[in-house]
C-alpha cells in the first residue's frame, strides 16, 4: 500500500471522523487525559524555571520568574475552560 492509496482512502472517510459523538470523544478525550498530562510537564517545566530565575537578573528575571509561567499557566487555564465549555455531557 503506498502514501497515495492511503491518503485518498483516508479522504473517502473523513466524515466518518467528524460525526459528532467523534467529535464530542475527541474533546473529553483531550479534557480528561490530555490536558492533566500538558499541567503535569507544565508545573515541572515552570518549577525550573522559578529555580532557573534566582540566577538572572533583569529582564530574563522577569522572563523566566513572571512572563513564562505566566503565559504557560494562563494557556493551559484558558484551554481548560473552553474544552469544559465544549464537553458535551451524554444523557
Amino acid at each position: 500500500m503506498d502514501i497515495e492509496t492511503i491518503k485518498n482512502e483516508l479522504k473517502e472517510h473523513i466524515l466518518d471522523s467528524v460525526q459528532e459523538d467523534v467529535k464530542n470523544a475527541t474533546i473529553s478525550w483531550l479534557n480528561t487525559t490530555v490536558l492533566p498530562a500538558a499541567k503535569e510537564v507544565a508545573d515541572a517545566y515552570t518549577a525550573a524555571l522559578q529555580e532557573s530565575a534566582g540566577k538572572e537578573t533583569g529582564w530574563s528575571k522577569f522572563r523566566d520568574q513572571c512572563f513564562l509561567p505566566t503565559l504557560i499557566d494562563g494557556g493551559l487555564w484558558l484551554t481548560g475552560k473552553l474544552l469544559g465549555k465544549m464537553v458535551v455531557v451524554q444523557e
